[in-house]
């Protein structure tokens, strides 16, 4: 896995537990914009 690839999942990631804290719903529809 290149590290751009494992960057982005721990953005990801980092993005999840962000919209977590902040209760968003569409967390995942959020994530897309930013992906």
């Amino acid at each position: 896995m290149c590290s751009k690839k494992r960057a982005s999942i721990s953005w990801s990631k980092q993005i999840d537990e962000r919209l977590k804290e902040d209760g968003i719903q569409n967390a995942t529809d959020i994530k897309l914009l930013f992906l």
